[in-house]
């Protein structure tokens, strides 16, 4: 008796006709075509799925250049496998809790605050990152 398993023998009951007349039993493949692999999504493919679904957000409103703590400068310490590093950033806008629908890990709306990073570690420089007032308070230089 065959055990219920991928590795049990399987008996094709199908049979390919050509113009009503049995020529060959029908092969597995024939039967139950393999599905055809895509392989790894293209890049063309991801920035596609990136538009598509940056088109579909809300947009979010411009952090005002004015505002608590804007122009302050902070030292953020980023963890990596060698070690930690640093990088040093200036607040560069404000959204107050009433203007963020950001909620904070007590469901309440909280206020965020953009930071460019703008020296230490060569990864960041350039980029920018959006922080709770805890995460500004923990990275004051």
């Amino acid at each position: 008796e065959a055990e219920d398993s991928d590795d049990a023998p399987l008996e094709s009951l199908v049979t390919v006709t050509n113009n009503g007349a049995a020529d060959r039993d029908a092969s597995d493949d024939e039967v139950m075509p393999t599905p055809k692999r895509r392989g790894p999504p293209t890049d063309e493919d991801l920035a596609e799925a990136l538009d598509t679904d940056l088109a579909a957000r809300k947009p979010l409103p411009d952090f005002r250049r004015d505002g608590p703590r804007v122009g302050e400068t902070i030292r953020r310490k980023v963890e990596r496998p060698t070690g930690p590093a640093w990088a040093e950033g200036k607040i560069i806008g404000y959204l107050g809790p009433d203007e963020s629908d950001f909620v904070d890990a007590n469901g309440a709306r909280a206020a965020l605050y953009r930071v460019r990073y703008e020296s230490g570690l060569r990864e960041l420089v350039g980029d920018e990152e959006d922080l709770e007032e805890w995460e500004v308070n923990d990275s004051s230089a």
